[in-house]
């Protein structure tokens, strides 16, 4: 109970520091006070349902579909939406910086993991030798 407080009070703070992000870089540009501000973060929040169901139909039927149902029942209705928020969002962020921070960078991190795959597959074919070896002598010539 009181973890699930403790995160309903952090998503509702950053939901409040994310408004008074945005209205402090308004007044800061401007040096105008733009209240209009609410009617963004909504905005902000359609968006995020119309790209949710364009670009991952599956992912946001899930969501909308059984997750919130789900949350509302067991009375977590911060708690598990954030955590399968965070779960969903974190793959397409990493490939989100990856393509932005442009091809070469994404060539570099394929030529890594294709030499860590390379490493996986010589440790892996070595410990199946081994193990073949380890199992032949033992059962098939009963020398160990």
């Amino acid at each position: 109970m009181l973890l699930q407080q403790a995160v309903n009070a952090l998503t509702l703070g950053s939901l409040y520091a994310l408004i008074a992000i945005g209205l402090a870089i308004t007044f800061s540009i401007l040096d105008v006070a733009n209240f209009a501000q609410g009617s963004m973060v909504v905005w902000g929040a359609y968006l995020g349902v119309v790209f949710a169901l364009t670009f991952c139909p599956t992912s946001a039927a899930l969501f909308f579909g059984s997750l919130v149902p789900l949350s509302l029942k067991v009375n977590s209705s911060v708690t598990l939406p954030v955590v399968y928020g965070v779960g969903t969002a974190l793959p397409v962020m990493v490939f989100a910086v990856l393509l932005a921070t442009s091809a070469q960078s994404v060539g570099k991190a394929y030529n890594v993991l294709a030499k860590i795959e390379w490493w996986a597959r010589m440790l892996t074919g070595w410990i199946f030798i081994l193990v073949g070896i380890y199992f032949s002598l033992k059962h098939v010539f009963q020398v160990i």
